[in-house]
């Protein structure tokens, strides 16, 4: 089984919970977004200025807020994803290959953000810096055997 279809079969089971509000970022983003929808669209926030805000503390500019989706480089999507997962209250992200898209200079806004989630983090990464972050509970997965 890939990476991506175990991850599939953890939100499956973590859904069927009503307690948990689960969130994913997939490692390929243009197969969830519209490349038509407006970033605000595509967060649907209540709050269309929390949304605002949200966004830029993850350093999206008011113009790229403003932008169709499409126009946004692969790390302005990841965090697009991030604000949707905190905007709809999730409680467990699900992120595969997380710091995949992000530069070397957004990575640590992204760690930071990640590191204060108040809630419980799900993630596939082959990237050993992040891996190697101290508030991740690590498992690792060799063929058949958790490790």
């Amino acid at each position: 089984m890939g990476k991506s279809r175990l991850l599939t079969k953890i939100i499956t089971e973590l859904e069927g919970n009503s307690s948990f509000r689960v969130g994913y970022m997939p490692q390929h983003y243009d197969e969830h977004l519209a490349e038509k929808e407006k970033v605000l669209d595509f967060l649907s926030p209540q709050d269309p200025e929390k949304a605002r805000s949200l966004l830029a503390s993850l350093q999206l500019t008011r113009q790229e807020i403003e932008h169709d989706i499409r126009h946004l480089s692969g790390g302005q999507k990841a965090k697009l994803f991030l604000a949707k997962m905190v905007l709809d209250r999730c409680n467990i992200l699900v992120l595969d290959e997380p710091t995949r898209h992000f530069s070397p200079t957004s990575q640590p806004l992204v760690r930071e953000f990640l590191a204060g989630f108040p809630g419980a983090i799900i993630s596939v990464s082959h990237d050993r810096q992040f891996i190697a972050e101290p508030y991740l509970k690590k498992y690792q997965l060799d063929e058949k055997f958790l490790l």
